[in-house]
């Protein structure tokens, strides 16, 4: 059977925090329903009971929590690996 994130969020509870990746398929674009999914992921993320923290390869992903949920913490990924030796 199939479970939505919202069923996910109910079995867990808040008991733990939870690591919120947005994922897109073109990270260079930002569209309106991209800005759909962020609050339609927010608003079941702040009937969540426990703590969380989003994160993204999409900087406006980040920077639409950064505007519109300060007190959320997010942070972008970054595609470049770099060496520990550099």
């Amino acid at each position: 059977s199939d479970v939505c994130s919202s069923d996910l969020l109910k079995v867990v509870a808040g008991r733990v925090p939870l690591i919120v990746e947005y994922k897109f398929d073109d990270n260079s674009k930002w569209d309106p329903h991209d800005v759909e999914l962020m609050e339609k992921g927010d608003a079941l993320l702040q009937a969540y009971s426990g703590k969380y923290v989003i994160e993204s390869f999409n900087p406006a992903a980040v920077n639409w929590y950064k505007e519109n949920r300060p007190e959320v913490r997010s942070e972008e990924h970054t595609s470049e690996l770099q060496s520990p030796c550099n």
